[in-house]
C-alpha cells in the first residue's frame, strides 16, 4: 500500500535526470507537477471529511489540518489488506477513509461495509492488537495514520480521545469478556444452576493479565499460589461452599464448627462437615467476585495437574508416601511435571504436598456452589456493630459521659480526620515506645541480629521500626508497656471489627507529646477535640458502606478523609508512588475527581524518595478480574497512572455527601497508592509479590508517604 506512493515519487524523481533531453525533461517535470496536484487534491478531500466527520471531527482547526498534513493518503487497489488479525509484521497503524468503502470480516466471516468517514485500526495502536481482518474495496483511498502521530492527538481528556473511549466499549465492546464473567456470577446469586463448565469458560475467556499462562498447558504455579492464599486452606478436601454475607444463625456457636484459615484474606470461613465449607464475606459484590475468581484458578490449574498425573500406580504411591515430603518430591521427578513445576508445587504446599495432590487428583477440582443472598432482617449488620464500637471508643478516647451522642458536640469543637491504611505503617509514627527506648531495640538487634526482608531504608526511623517488629515479637511484657504508653498518649487500638475484618485506631491529637514520635511529626492538635480515625484496609464495595457510615456519624466535622493503600501500576516500578488526581469506575464511563487540599507534591516527594506520578485511577472489580485490553484501554485513552479496588467506591459517597450537605463542601479527598505489582508485565504482576518485600518491617516509600500524610493532619 505504502509502496504505491513509494513508486510514484520514485517516478517523480527519475523524470529530473540532467541525462534527459529538453522534451525529455519537459515532459518528467508535468508529470511531477501532476502527481503534486493529485497528492494535492486527496489531501483536500481528506481534510474535508476530517473536519465533519466524527470522531476525528472533534480536533481543533488547527489540529485537524496538521494532522492531514502529517498523514499520508494514499489511493489503493481493490482487495488491498489493510489490517490483519495475524500480521507479525504489522506497524499498527490506524486509518480513515477518504472515499470509497472496505470490507470488515471477522476470521473468514463477513460483518459488514464500511464506508469514508469511518475510522479504524485505532486497536492497533491501543492494543497492538487486531480485532477484525479489513480490505479496500473499489476506487477506495485513505489517510494512514502512524501509531506515534494518534498518541499526538490522543490528550488528556479531549473529546477525540472521550468518544474513542465510547467507541471502543459501545461499539467494539473490548470488555465484552469481563462483564460475561462478572454478569454469570450475578446470574448464580439469583439462583440459576451453576455450570462448572461454563464458569469455567467465561474466566478464560477474561485472559487475565494476573494468571497469563491460564490458556496454557504449562502449570501456572505463581498464580496457582496467589490464589491459594486467599481460599481457605482445605481446598483439596472441599466439595462445597455455601456463600452468603450473613452469618447464619447456628454458626453463631463456634464450638459446633471448625474456623478454616485462610492466609491473605480476612474471611469468615467455617467447615460445618467434612467436606461442606460455608464462607460469610463482606458483600456479595466484590468480595465474591474475587472469591469465584480465585476459585477458577485454583479449578483450571487442578486440571491441569490431573492431566499430568493421571497414572494409578502414580495416585497410589502419593497416598501411601503423602506424609514424607521427600519422597513425594522424589516421586514427582518422574512424572510429566517440569522441574519450575515441581518447585512452584512445592511453594504451595510445603508442608503436604502428597496430601494435597493425591486430594486433587480425588476431588477433579468439582465444586457445588450455593450463594444465598440473605432475606429481609432487622438485626444490626456488620457495618452498624462496627459504626457503633467506633463511637463508644471515641466516648471512652475522650473520656466522655454515656448519655452523650456525636451530635452532642458542637462542629467547631470536633475535628475528624480519617486515615485508612496500614495500623502499623501509621502508629510507628504516633506510637511513643520505639522513640523512649530507642537504645534498648537497637541494642537488642544488635545482639539478636535479626535478618531484614527489607535492605535500603530512607532514614533511621525506618531501620528503628523495621527492628521493633521482631522486638515486640520477643516479649509480651514489652507489648503490655507499649499499650500502656499509648493509652497515655492518647492512642486507642480497636481490634473487634463486628464482623468486617476493619480494624479501628483512634488517635486524640492533644495527646501527642514532640519528642516521644516521629522526629519529623510536629503535633499540634486543630480543635478542642481533634481525632485521627486510622481504619484498616477494607474491600471492594465495602469501602462505599464503612465511608458512609462514618460520614452518617461525623458529618461536617469531618476536615479530612485520606486514603493509602497499594495498587497495581500502569506507570512507573514497583515502589513508585502515586496520586490519584481523579478515580474512573472499570464498567462505565463515571469519574469522580478528588481534593488534594493543600498537599506539598515536592515535599511529599522528598519524602518518598521515589518518583511520584499524579494522575487518574483506576477501579477495578477484581485484582484477576481486568486484562491487557482494559488496563492499555484506561492507561492510552484515560491516562490512568494505576488500579486499585475500591477508590471509586469512597470516592462517590464523599461526593454524595457534600451534595446532599452532609459533609464539607471543601472535605479534602486524597487517595495515594505504593505500585505493589505491575499488571501489564507477566514478570511483575501480583502472582509474583511473595519475598519481594515486608510490609511489617515496613517499606521506604510508603513509610514517607504517611509522614506527609499525617503531618498534614497536624496543620
Amino acid at each position: 500500500m505504502k509502496a504505491l506512493l513509494v513508486q510514484s515519487m520514485e517516478r517523480a524523481k527519475s523524470s529530473m535526470s540532467p541525462s534527459l533531453s529538453p522534451m525529455t525533461k519537459q515532459q518528467s517535470f508535468e508529470e511531477a507537477r501532476m502527481e503534486a496536484r493529485k497528492v494535492s487534491e486527496l489531501k483536500q478531500l481528506a481534510l474535508k471529511e476530517v473536519e465533519s466527520t466524527p470522531p476525528l471531527m472533534y480536533l481543533s482547526d488547527a489540529e485537524v489540518k496538521s494532522l492531514v498534513e502529517e498523514c499520508e493518503v494514499v489511493p489503493l487497489e481493490k482487495d488491498t489488506e489493510l489490517t490483519s488479525m495475524n500480521n507479525p509484521l504489522d506497524t499498527w497503524d490506524a486509518y480513515f477513509i477518504v472515499r470509497g468503502e472496505a470490507y470488515v470480516f471477522k476470521e473468514r466471516k463477513f460483518l459488514e461495509v464500511i464506508s469514508k468517514g469511518t475510522l479504524f485500526g485505532v486497536d492497533g495502536y491501543l492494543f497492538h492488537k487486531r480485532f477484525y481482518n479489513i480490505s479496500s474495496g473499489e476506487e477506495c483511498t485513505v489517510m494512514i495514520i502512524p501509531p506515534d502521530i494518534l498518541k499526538k492527538y490522543l490528550k488528556k481528556d479531549s473529546r477525540l480521545t472521550l468518544n474513542l473511549a465510547r467507541n471502543m466499549v459501545l461499539k467494539q465492546n473490548i470488555l465484552e469478556s469481563l462483564n460475561k464473567f462478572k454478569e454469570y456470577i450475578k446470574q448464580m446469586r439469583s439462583g440459576i444452576s451453576y455450570s462448572k463448565r461454563e464458569l469455567v469458560r467465561y474466566y478464560k475467556a477474561i485472559d487475565s493479565t494476573l494468571h497469563p499462562l491460564c490458556n496454557s498447558t504449562d502449570i501456572d504455579t505463581d498464580s496457582w499460589l496467589y490464589a491459594n492464599r486467599r481460599l481457605p486452606q482445605n481446598i483439596t478436601s472441599t466439595l462445597a461452599f455455601f456463600i452468603t454475607n450473613k452469618c447464619p444463625e447456628m454458626l453463631a456457636h463456634p464450638d459446633i464448627v471448625t474456623s478454616v484459615n485462610t492466609i491473605s484474606r480476612p474471611r469468615q470461613i467455617f467447615q460445618t462437615m467434612p467436606g461442606k465449607n460455608v464462607v460469610i464475606l463482606r458483600d456479595l459484590e466484590t468480595d465474591l467476585y474475587d472469591f469465584i475468581a480465585n476459585l477458577c484458578i485454583h479449578m483450571v490449574e487442578s486440571e491441569k495437574v490431573m492431566k499430568k498425573l493421571r497414572s494409578p500406580i502414580l495416585f497410589r504411591d502419593l497416598v501411601m508416601h503423602c506424609e514424607d515430603q521427600s519422597k513425594v518430591l522424589s516421586i514427582l521427578e518422574n512424572t510429566e511435571l517440569t522441574k519450575e513445576e515441581i518447585q512452584g508445587l512445592h511453594r504451595i504446599w510445603p508442608n503436604n504436598l502428597g496430601e494435597h495432590l493425591a486430594n486433587t487428583l480425588t476431588q477433579h477440582g468439582d465444586y457445588e456452589i450455593v450463594i444465598s443472598d440473605p432475606a429481609s432482617h432487622l438485626k444490626l449488620d456488620a457495618t452498624e456493630n462496627w459504626v457503633r464500637k467506633l463511637w463508644f471508643a471515641t466516648r471512652e478516647l475522650l473520656q466522655l459521659k454515656s448519655g452523650y451522642t456525636c451530635q452532642s458536640i458542637p462542629n467547631e469543637d470536633m475535628t475528624i480526620d480519617i486515615l485508612q491504611g496500614s495500623r502499623r505503617a501509621f502508629t510507628n509514627l504516633l506510637s511513643p515506645y520505639c522513640y523512649l527506648h530507642r537504645e534498648e531495640i537497637m541494642a537488642w538487634a544488635n545482639d539478636k541480629k535479626p535478618k531484614l526482608i527489607t535492605k535500603n531504608f530512607n532514614c533511621e526511623e525506618d531501620v528503628l521500626n523495621a527492628y521493633a517488629y521482631y522486638y515486640f515479637m520477643d516479649s509480651e511484657d514489652v507489648i503490655k508497656e507499649r499499650q500502656r504508653l499509648e493509652s497515655e498518649s492518647g492512642i486507642l487500638r480497636f481490634d473487634k471489627s463486628g464482623g468486617t475484618g476493619v480494624s479501628i485506631t483512634l488517635v486524640d491529637c492533644s495527646k501527642i507529646k514532640p519528642g516521644q514520635c516521629d522526629p519529623r511529626i510536629l503535633p499540634k492538635p486543630v480543635s478542642k477535640y481533634h481525632i485521627i480515625i486510622n481504619i484498616g484496609y477494607t474491600f471492594g464495595v465495602q469501602s462505599s458502606d464503612i465511608i458512609r457510615s462514618m460520614m452518617n456519624m461525623f458529618g461536617k466535622k469531618i476536615r479530612s478523609i485520606n486514603i493509602i493503600g497499594k495498587a497495581g501500576g500502569l506507570v512507573g516500578n514497583k515502589g513508585d508512588i502515586l496520586l490519584a488526581s481523579r478515580i474512573h469506575s472499570d464498567d462505565s464511563f463515571e469519574v469522580v475527581n478528588n481534593n488534594l487540599g493543600s498537599l506539598n507534591l515536592k515535599t511529599l516527594q522528598e519524602a518518598v524518595k521515589r518518583p511520584l506520578y499524579v494522575g487518574p485511577m483506576l477501579t477495578v472489580a477484581g485484582t484477576i478480574i481486568q486484562n491487557s485490553l482494559l488496563l492499555n484501554f484506561y492507561k492510552k485513552l484515560c491516562h490512568c497512572v494505576g488500579l486499585e479496588m475500591e477508590g471509586l467506591h469512597f470516592a462517590k459517597e464523599i461526593k454524595k455527601y457534600k451534595e446532599i450537605g452532609i459533609v464539607r463542601e471543601d472535605v479534602i479527598s486524597r487517595f495515594a497508592y505504593y505500585i505493589s505489582d505491575l499488571p501489564l508485565d507477566p514478570n511483575s504482576n501480583l502472582s509474583k509479590e511473595e519475598g519481594e518485600i515486608s510490609f511489617e518491617e515496613g517499606v521506604p516509600s510508603l513509610n514517607g508517604l504517611y509522614r506527609v500524610f499525617v503531618q498534614t493532619l497536624f496543620e
